[in-house]
Protein backbone atom coordinates (compact mmCIF):
# COMPACT_ATOMS: atom_id res chain seq x y z
CA UNK A 1 0.00 0.00 0.00
CA UNK A 2 1.44 3.42 -1.05
CA UNK A 3 1.12 4.57 2.44
CA UNK A 4 2.81 1.61 4.09
CA UNK A 5 5.75 2.54 1.43
CA UNK A 6 5.93 6.35 2.50
CA UNK A 7 6.05 5.52 6.39
CA UNK A 8 8.86 2.57 5.96
CA UNK A 9 10.97 2.75 3.26
CA UNK A 10 10.53 6.19 1.04
CA UNK A 11 10.12 9.28 2.52
CA UNK A 12 11.30 10.76 6.18
CA UNK A 13 7.57 12.00 7.73
CA UNK A 14 6.23 10.77 10.52
CA UNK A 15 2.56 9.20 9.91
CA UNK A 16 0.40 7.19 12.48
CA UNK A 17 0.88 3.57 12.72
CA UNK A 18 -3.08 3.57 13.16
CA UNK A 19 -4.42 6.31 11.13
CA UNK A 20 -8.16 6.58 10.99
CA UNK A 21 -8.07 6.58 7.28
CA UNK A 22 -5.55 8.03 4.91
CA UNK A 23 -5.78 7.16 1.16
CA UNK A 24 -4.14 8.79 -1.22
CA UNK A 25 -5.45 6.99 -4.70
CA UNK A 26 -3.40 5.70 -7.39
CA UNK A 27 -1.81 8.69 -9.01
CA UNK A 28 0.81 8.04 -5.97
CA UNK A 29 2.63 5.09 -7.18
CA UNK A 30 3.29 6.90 -10.33
CA UNK A 31 4.99 9.95 -8.35
CA UNK A 32 7.43 7.25 -7.29
CA UNK A 33 8.27 6.34 -10.94
CA UNK A 34 8.58 9.91 -11.59
CA UNK A 35 11.16 10.19 -8.99
CA UNK A 36 13.27 7.67 -11.21
CA UNK A 37 12.40 8.76 -14.40
CA UNK A 38 12.38 12.59 -14.25
CA UNK A 39 16.00 13.39 -13.12
CA UNK A 40 13.93 14.52 -9.78
CA UNK A 41 11.75 16.68 -10.83
CA UNK A 42 8.42 16.59 -9.26
CA UNK A 43 5.73 15.10 -10.07
CA UNK A 44 1.71 16.18 -9.07
CA UNK A 45 -0.51 13.76 -8.11
CA UNK A 46 -4.59 15.00 -8.85
CA UNK A 47 -6.56 12.72 -6.66
CA UNK A 48 -10.25 12.87 -5.18
CA UNK A 49 -10.54 13.98 -1.43
CA UNK A 50 -13.68 12.63 0.07
CA UNK A 51 -14.52 14.86 2.69
CA UNK A 52 -13.52 14.48 6.22
CA UNK A 53 -11.09 12.33 4.69
CA UNK A 54 -7.52 13.79 4.02
CA UNK A 55 -5.32 16.99 5.38
CA UNK A 56 -1.85 17.14 4.14
CA UNK A 57 -0.12 19.66 6.50
CA UNK A 58 4.04 20.48 6.48
CA UNK A 59 5.22 17.28 5.43
CA UNK A 60 3.10 14.93 7.46
CA UNK A 61 -0.63 13.10 7.12
CA UNK A 62 -3.34 13.30 9.16
CA UNK A 63 -6.90 12.95 9.57
CA UNK A 64 -8.70 16.08 8.46
CA UNK A 65 -11.90 16.60 11.47
CA UNK A 66 -14.97 15.82 10.62
CA UNK A 67 -17.58 18.62 9.38
CA UNK A 68 -14.53 20.87 8.48
CA UNK A 69 -14.74 19.76 4.93
CA UNK A 70 -11.34 19.84 2.25
CA UNK A 71 -12.68 23.17 0.71
CA UNK A 72 -10.14 22.89 -1.79
CA UNK A 73 -6.26 22.56 -1.65
CA UNK A 74 -4.36 20.65 0.83
CA UNK A 75 -0.46 19.91 -0.38
CA UNK A 76 2.08 17.53 1.10
CA UNK A 77 5.45 18.14 -0.23
CA UNK A 78 7.03 14.35 -0.12
CA UNK A 79 10.72 14.86 -0.12
CA UNK A 80 10.45 17.23 -3.42
CA UNK A 81 8.90 14.06 -5.36
CA UNK A 82 5.32 15.19 -5.35
CA UNK A 83 2.11 17.20 -4.27
CA UNK A 84 -1.20 15.90 -3.73
CA UNK A 85 -3.66 18.29 -4.83
CA UNK A 86 -7.67 17.50 -2.83
CA UNK A 87 -10.49 19.09 -4.18
CA UNK A 88 -13.74 18.31 -2.69
CA UNK A 89 -15.63 16.28 -5.34
CA UNK A 90 -18.88 18.08 -4.13
CA UNK A 91 -17.13 21.35 -4.17
CA UNK A 92 -15.94 20.13 -7.78
CA UNK A 93 -19.84 19.57 -8.90
CA UNK A 94 -21.03 22.74 -7.86
CA UNK A 95 -18.04 24.80 -9.90
CA UNK A 96 -18.33 22.38 -12.63
CA UNK A 97 -14.29 22.19 -12.11
CA UNK A 98 -12.65 18.70 -13.63
CA UNK A 99 -10.21 16.95 -12.00
CA UNK A 100 -8.75 15.96 -15.13
CA UNK A 101 -7.96 19.81 -15.33
CA UNK A 102 -8.09 21.82 -12.28
CA UNK A 103 -6.46 25.00 -11.89
CA UNK A 104 -4.77 24.33 -8.61
CA UNK A 105 -3.05 21.27 -10.45
CA UNK A 106 -2.19 22.80 -12.76
CA UNK A 107 -0.89 25.82 -10.82
CA UNK A 108 1.20 23.44 -8.81
CA UNK A 109 2.84 21.47 -11.90
CA UNK A 110 3.80 24.92 -13.81
CA UNK A 111 5.12 26.42 -10.19
CA UNK A 112 7.42 23.36 -9.74
CA UNK A 113 7.95 22.36 -13.16
CA UNK A 114 6.14 19.20 -12.96
CA UNK A 115 4.01 16.22 -14.54
CA UNK A 116 0.53 16.57 -13.86
CA UNK A 117 -0.39 12.79 -12.75
CA UNK A 118 -4.16 12.48 -13.47
CA UNK A 119 -6.11 10.87 -11.24
CA UNK A 120 -7.80 7.96 -13.69
CA UNK A 121 -6.71 9.74 -17.10
CA UNK A 122 -3.56 8.11 -17.16
CA UNK A 123 -2.38 4.91 -18.61
CA UNK A 124 -0.09 4.19 -15.52
CA UNK A 125 -2.07 4.57 -13.36
CA UNK A 126 -4.67 2.52 -15.38
CA UNK A 127 -1.94 -0.02 -15.34
CA UNK A 128 -1.28 -0.33 -11.85
CA UNK A 129 -5.02 -0.62 -11.40
CA UNK A 130 -5.53 -3.64 -13.62
CA UNK A 131 -3.17 -5.39 -10.91
CA UNK A 132 -6.79 -6.11 -9.66
CA UNK A 133 -7.99 -8.10 -12.41
CA UNK A 134 -4.98 -9.57 -12.09
CA UNK A 135 -5.33 -11.01 -8.40
CA UNK A 136 -9.26 -11.73 -9.34
CA UNK A 137 -8.17 -13.91 -12.15
CA UNK A 138 -5.47 -15.73 -9.76
CA UNK A 139 -7.21 -16.18 -6.94
CA UNK A 140 -10.35 -17.77 -9.33
CA UNK A 141 -7.97 -19.85 -10.57
CA UNK A 142 -6.44 -20.80 -7.29
CA UNK A 143 -10.26 -21.91 -6.29
CA UNK A 144 -10.92 -23.78 -9.06
CA UNK A 145 -13.59 -20.88 -9.90
CA UNK A 146 -14.53 -19.50 -13.52
CA UNK A 147 -16.20 -16.21 -13.01
CA UNK A 148 -19.18 -15.30 -15.57
CA UNK A 149 -19.42 -11.17 -14.66
CA UNK A 150 -17.14 -9.22 -12.70
CA UNK A 151 -18.42 -5.78 -11.67
CA UNK A 152 -16.38 -2.93 -10.59
CA UNK A 153 -16.84 0.35 -8.92
CA UNK A 154 -16.42 3.56 -11.63
CA UNK A 155 -15.83 6.64 -11.66
CA UNK A 156 -13.90 8.38 -14.45
CA UNK A 157 -12.98 4.49 -15.47
CA UNK A 158 -9.67 4.06 -14.56
CA UNK A 159 -9.97 1.55 -12.17
CA UNK A 160 -12.28 -0.57 -14.38
CA UNK A 161 -10.41 0.14 -17.47
CA UNK A 162 -7.37 -1.35 -15.83
CA UNK A 163 -9.38 -4.18 -14.87
CA UNK A 164 -11.36 -5.07 -17.60
CA UNK A 165 -8.17 -5.11 -19.57
CA UNK A 166 -6.99 -7.74 -17.06
CA UNK A 167 -9.77 -9.73 -16.91
CA UNK A 168 -10.83 -9.91 -20.42
CA UNK A 169 -7.31 -11.22 -21.04
CA UNK A 170 -7.06 -14.04 -18.25
CA UNK A 171 -10.78 -15.12 -17.95
CA UNK A 172 -11.69 -14.62 -21.66
CA UNK A 173 -15.38 -16.16 -20.90
CA UNK A 174 -16.37 -12.99 -18.39
CA UNK A 175 -18.53 -10.37 -18.60
CA UNK A 176 -16.92 -6.88 -17.22
CA UNK A 177 -19.64 -4.21 -15.99
CA UNK A 178 -19.38 -0.99 -14.78
CA UNK A 179 -21.45 -0.23 -11.13
CA UNK A 180 -22.02 3.62 -10.84
CA UNK A 181 -23.76 5.65 -8.56
CA UNK A 182 -27.54 6.65 -10.00
CA UNK A 183 -27.01 10.41 -11.22
CA UNK A 184 -23.51 9.68 -11.70
CA UNK A 185 -23.83 7.13 -14.64
CA UNK A 186 -22.07 8.79 -17.25
CA UNK A 187 -19.95 5.81 -18.07
CA UNK A 188 -23.31 3.59 -18.34
CA UNK A 189 -24.72 6.09 -20.35
CA UNK A 190 -21.44 7.20 -23.19
CA UNK A 191 -21.38 3.33 -23.42
CA UNK A 192 -25.14 3.05 -24.69
CA UNK A 193 -24.55 6.61 -26.53
CA UNK A 194 -21.30 5.79 -28.01
CA UNK A 195 -19.78 8.94 -27.32
CA UNK A 196 -18.63 10.85 -23.96
CA UNK A 197 -21.54 12.21 -21.80
CA UNK A 198 -21.30 14.31 -18.60
CA UNK A 199 -23.34 14.37 -15.43
CA UNK A 200 -25.73 17.40 -14.22
CA UNK A 201 -23.63 19.48 -11.85
CA UNK A 202 -26.38 19.68 -9.67
CA UNK A 203 -26.43 16.15 -8.88
CA UNK A 204 -25.17 14.60 -5.46
CA UNK A 205 -24.30 11.37 -3.98
CA UNK A 206 -22.85 9.73 -1.21
CA UNK A 207 -20.57 7.71 -2.98
CA UNK A 208 -18.46 10.59 -3.20
CA UNK A 209 -15.09 8.76 -4.61
CA UNK A 210 -16.77 7.90 -7.92
CA UNK A 211 -18.80 11.23 -8.54
CA UNK A 212 -16.85 12.10 -12.02
CA UNK A 213 -18.46 14.57 -14.40
CA UNK A 214 -17.62 12.46 -16.84
CA UNK A 215 -15.36 9.37 -18.41
CA UNK A 216 -11.95 10.27 -19.38
CA UNK A 217 -11.30 10.33 -23.09
CA UNK A 218 -8.29 7.21 -22.33
CA UNK A 219 -10.81 5.61 -20.25
CA UNK A 220 -13.68 5.53 -22.11
CA UNK A 221 -11.71 4.81 -25.46
CA UNK A 222 -10.65 1.78 -23.42
CA UNK A 223 -13.87 0.65 -21.37
CA UNK A 224 -16.13 1.11 -24.50
CA UNK A 225 -14.20 -1.93 -25.44
CA UNK A 226 -13.89 -4.58 -22.91
CA UNK A 227 -17.51 -3.37 -20.73
CA UNK A 228 -20.73 -5.62 -21.27
CA UNK A 229 -22.84 -2.39 -19.70
CA UNK A 230 -23.38 -1.53 -16.21
CA UNK A 231 -25.90 -0.58 -13.14
CA UNK A 232 -26.93 2.49 -11.52
CA UNK A 233 -27.52 2.14 -8.25
CA UNK A 234 -29.10 4.16 -5.24
CA UNK A 235 -27.46 5.84 -2.14
CA UNK A 236 -30.23 3.72 0.04
CA UNK A 237 -29.13 1.02 -1.56
CA UNK A 238 -25.25 1.57 -0.67
CA UNK A 239 -26.28 1.98 2.54
CA UNK A 240 -27.78 -1.22 3.18
CA UNK A 241 -25.18 -3.18 1.53
CA UNK A 242 -22.56 -1.22 3.59
CA UNK A 243 -24.65 -3.41 6.31
CA UNK A 244 -25.32 -6.22 4.85
CA UNK A 245 -20.83 -6.15 4.21
CA UNK A 246 -20.26 -5.89 8.05
CA UNK A 247 -22.77 -7.80 9.31
CA UNK A 248 -21.67 -11.24 7.34
CA UNK A 249 -18.69 -10.32 6.26
CA UNK A 250 -17.23 -7.98 8.47
CA UNK A 251 -15.30 -6.17 6.76
CA UNK A 252 -15.74 -1.87 6.32
CA UNK A 253 -16.49 -0.52 2.82
CA UNK A 254 -17.37 3.14 1.37
CA UNK A 255 -20.18 4.24 -0.36
CA UNK A 256 -18.43 4.60 -3.62
CA UNK A 257 -16.52 1.35 -2.87
CA UNK A 258 -19.28 -0.51 -2.41
CA UNK A 259 -21.75 -0.14 -5.70
CA UNK A 260 -20.48 -3.04 -7.21
CA UNK A 261 -21.10 -5.24 -4.71
CA UNK A 262 -24.78 -3.52 -4.47
CA UNK A 263 -25.27 -4.29 -8.13
CA UNK A 264 -24.10 -7.78 -7.37
CA UNK A 265 -26.53 -8.05 -4.04
CA UNK A 266 -30.05 -6.35 -5.92
CA UNK A 267 -29.83 -9.12 -8.67
CA UNK A 268 -28.66 -6.75 -11.54
CA UNK A 269 -26.55 -9.10 -13.18
CA UNK A 270 -28.13 -11.37 -16.20
CA UNK A 271 -30.33 -14.99 -15.07
CA UNK A 272 -28.20 -18.03 -15.04
CA UNK A 273 -24.65 -16.64 -13.36
CA UNK A 274 -22.85 -18.80 -11.89
CA UNK A 275 -20.07 -17.14 -10.44
CA UNK A 276 -19.23 -13.17 -10.68
CA UNK A 277 -16.68 -11.38 -8.36
CA UNK A 278 -17.33 -7.65 -7.28
CA UNK A 279 -14.35 -5.54 -6.53
CA UNK A 280 -14.91 -3.52 -3.41
CA UNK A 281 -12.67 -0.92 -3.97
CA UNK A 282 -12.37 0.84 -0.62
CA UNK A 283 -13.25 1.44 3.34
CA UNK A 284 -12.30 4.65 4.02
CA UNK A 285 -15.72 6.27 5.56
CA UNK A 286 -16.11 8.22 8.34
CA UNK A 287 -17.90 7.50 11.47
CA UNK A 288 -20.81 9.39 10.92
CA UNK A 289 -21.47 8.35 7.36
CA UNK A 290 -20.78 4.50 8.55
CA UNK A 291 -23.11 4.85 11.75
CA UNK A 292 -25.55 5.72 9.05
CA UNK A 293 -24.55 2.65 6.92
CA UNK A 294 -25.45 0.66 9.91
CA UNK A 295 -28.49 1.89 10.47
CA UNK A 296 -29.63 0.39 7.43
CA UNK A 297 -31.30 -2.91 7.39
CA UNK A 298 -29.45 -5.37 6.13
CA UNK A 299 -30.39 -6.92 2.92
CA UNK A 300 -30.52 -10.03 4.83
Amino acid sequence: HPVDRIGREELPIDIDPKPDRVDVGGALDDCFIQRHQLDGSAAVAGIDGDREQHAFLDGSLARQEPGDGVGGLRRLDLRQIAELAVVDPHDRRATGTDELDCAQHRSIAAERNAELIRPFEDVRVIAGQGTIGLEIASQCAELGATPDHVISCCGGGGLIAGTSLAVTSQIPGAKVWAAEPEGFDDTIRSLESGEILSVDPANRSICDAVVTPSPGEITFSINRNTLSGGFAVSDDLVLRVMATAFKHLKIVVEPGGAVAMAAALDGRLPAGTNCAVAVASGGNVDPEMFARALAATPLF
